[in-house]
């Protein structure tokens, strides 16, 4: 730590308004007097008071401080965050992009359905890929009651119920269901097959995954998505529920294993893991796909699951983002019907109430309504402790 005060500005792309005016928007755009504003802001900040990222966790007064600097519009790339808050108190005053941007050349197929926001009473038939691990397992049993679900899978979900190896202690197991729900064999990288399953739904969700596989990780992972979203805008399920490994807890200089009060809305970090990078690019197509055709993606950001009512069996307690089974997929449920989010893409860290405060969930609370019922006392406090 030193006296030394040095501001970074992150700037996006800088535009002025003859390219405001002849361009499409980009949502990467920064106009030149809002980049004016944010340098002469760091340039007039001589002793910036204690700020605060976190309730627990201040930034430092002294030392290196980095701003994101992006512009102004709903559909602007990285959302307005530590730049705003005092003493910065940067606020864009351009708004460059009102809306998705309108670089969509071909017409919308003639069995697309019309999206029609005022009609909108939450979705009812829902498609789900991936149905045959273990959060899915918890997802359905949590829908199956007031949804029509399509359950579908690489393999028959006759043969996975038949041979289910269960994942760990208290894990759900996956079930089958009678009518009017149905399951399907879908293999997400065929995109004729998604599509197929995705027609008729009103919402998506997937849980599809290959973690170790270095050729198969890629292709469901990342390619997966890529034909969901696509099958999304062909046939109208405006609402994907997308769900993935946390991008925040890579070691090293370049993570943030270091560092407490870790939102959602922090650059993810995948590093050069399979699991977490193949599933970090899947998710960017869907930010793309989100942001230039106006659907409505939350991402779901999972890391460990716990039974409550199941010993512990980790000896130094539970991970600091965790979360039970049933609270994840009541989080999908309300990721489902929620109403709709700042951005295109709204991620989400979907984590019990853990008293070590390494990692946020209160965007969760505020935009999806979710509240983790769990709080994995088993799993963290010491037997002997008083209740």
């Amino acid at each position: 730590m030193t006296p030394i005060k040095a501001f970074g500005l992150r700037l996006g792309t800088v535009v002025d308004d003859l390219i405001v005016q002849s361009q499409t928007a980009d949502p990467r755009w920064l106009h030149v007097d809002d980049a004016v504003q944010a340098i002469h802001r760091a340039v007039l900040l001589e002793e910036p008071p204690l700020m605060h990222i976190h309730p627990t966790f201040p930034v430092p007064t002294v030392g290196w401080w980095l701003f994101h600097i992006p512009g102004g519009g709903a559909y602007t790339r990285f959302p307005l965050a530590l730049a705003g808050q005092s003493p910065f108190n940067y606020q864009p005053r351009h708004d460059l992009a009102p809306g998705p941007p309108t670089t969509v050349t071909q017409p919308p197929p003639p069995d697309a359905q019309v999206h029609d926001p005022s009609t909108d009473v939450g979705p009812r038939r829902v498609v789900v890929f991936g149905a045959g691990g273990p959060v899915a397992a918890a997802t359905t049993a949590e829908l199956a009651r007031d949804h029509v679900l399509r359950l579908t899978d690489v393999r028959p979900m006759e043969e996975i119920v038949a041979n289910y190896k269960l994942q760990k202690p208290g894990a759900p197991t996956p079930r089958l269901l009678s009518e009017p729900h149905e399951s399907l064999v879908v293999d997400v990288t065929d995109p004729g097959q998604v599509r197929e399953a995705v027609r008729g739904m009103d919402a998506i969700v997937n849980f599809t995954v290959v973690r170790r596989d270095p050729v198969e990780a890629f292709r469901v992972n990342t390619l997966g998505p890529y034909n969901i979203v696509k099958a999304a805008v062909a046939t109208g399920a405006w609402r994907f529920v997308q769900t993935g490994p946390q991008q925040v807890t890579l070691t090293g200089p370049a993570g943030y294993w270091d560092d407490f009060g870790l939102s959602d809305d922090l650059p993810g970090r995948p590093g050069a893991h399979l699991y977490t990078l193949s599933k970090y690019l899947g998710h960017e197509i869907c930010r793309i796909f989100a942001e230039e055709h106006g659907l409505q993606i939350p991402l779901l950001f999972f890391s460990e699951f716990e039974n409550p009512t199941a010993p512990p069996e980790e000896p130094f307690g539970a991970f600091p983002f965790t979360v039970s089974w049933s609270d994840a997929a009541i989080a999908v449920r309300q990721a489902l019907h929620a109403p709709a989010f700042p951005r295109p893409l709204e991620p989400f860290h979907i984590t019990a109430d853990l008293p070590h405060g390494k990692y946020v969930n209160a965007k969760a609370k505020s935009l999806l309504g979710w509240q983790p019922r769990d709080r994995l006392e088993a799993h963290w406090r010491r037997p002997d402790w008083p209740t």
